[in-house]
């Protein structure tokens, strides 16, 4: 996952944010925690996909940060000049596998067993991590 700053006003009074959706829950302890010590800071999030998000920023958009679930975007932005900020990793994700039914210290290799019929990822056109699942 990475971090672009597009431009922030130290002094402005709202700071937009554009986010993946998968930081839904952080963001809004983030918020939180920092109007309660800048209380006359408003910040609004604007969640989203973050190819969606990169389509609003380039066609006029205005966010103070874009945090992205993948780099592509941020360094696209970079690469056509529409933001002046630099492309910051904030923090880097790892695929998992979850089953409420079945014995997972075996490793990937569980999935090829007859009992498994179907396995959920996220959708690679997408999501980062449908990709990387599916690599």
């Amino acid at each position: 996952m990475f971090i672009l700053t597009i431009s922030i006003n130290i002094k402005a009074q709202t700071i937009k944010i554009a986010a993946a959706g998968n930081l839904r829950f952080t963001l809004e302890e983030i918020k939180t925690r920092y109007t309660k010590i800048n209380p006359g800071v408003n910040i609004t999030v604007t969640l989203g996909s973050s190819g969606a998000l990169f389509q609003q920023i380039t066609n006029g958009e205005d966010f103070d940060i874009f945090m992205s679930a993948d780099r592509i975007y941020p360094d696209k932005l970079k690469a056509q000049g529409i933001i002046s900020g630099e492309v910051q990793v904030y923090a880097y994700g790892k695929l998992v596998m979850w089953s409420n039914t079945l014995d997972l210290t075996k490793g990937i290799d569980v999935l090829t067993e007859n009992s498994v019929h179907r396995i959920s990822i996220a959708k690679p056109e997408v999501a980062p991590y449908g990709e990387r699942a599916m690599e």
